[in-house]
């Protein structure tokens, strides 16, 4: 799993239901959260560039697919991932 874009780790470790997990701050409010994690590679307040590894997906269990789950917010709402990644929707 990979940085979607540059900022600073805010959180990275287990939260409730969500298992391991990692909030990256970024530029002008907004924060991903990422979560359906294996191992984690980063720390809080580490600097992360877009597309610098970050975690490993978590393992398939009693052949159970992993999912990857990626949230955007901006300002503590969750918002459209396409309002800030050109090229999706």
């Amino acid at each position: 799993v990979t940085s979607p874009m540059s900022g600073i780790v805010r959180f990275a470790g287990d939260f409730k239901h969500y298992g391991h997990m990692i909030i990256i701050e970024h530029d002008n409010g907004y924060h991903s959260l990422i979560a359906g994690l294996g191992d984690i590679n980063v720390y809080v307040d580490q600097p992360v560039n877009v597309g610098e590894p970050i975690a490993k997906l978590k393992k398939a269990v009693n052949g159970k697919k992993p999912s990857l789950y990626y949230e955007l917010r901006f300002k503590g709402k969750a918002v459209d991932p396409a309002r800030k990644f050109s090229g999706l929707g």
